[in-house]
């Protein structure tokens, strides 16, 4: 029997929308550990960004 890959990303990884660019980010339990722009070194995390990411979590519970 072939399965198919799982195309989900390891936990705690997150990609939004943000500003017109794609961000990626890395949760460490209820701590964003890091983020950035797709691509490109980190990104420091506001306040504006920290909820941005913070409602779309709220929306994939």
């Amino acid at each position: 029997m072939n399965e198919e890959p799982s195309h989900r990303m390891q936990p705690g990884l997150g990609v939004i929308e943000w500003q017109s660019r794609i961000v990626v980010y890395q949760m460490d339990g209820q701590r964003i550990a890091w983020a950035c722009y797709l691509g490109e070194n980190r990104i420091e995390v506001d306040a504006a960004l920290r909820s941005a990411i913070e409602a779309d979590r709220q929306r994939s519970l």
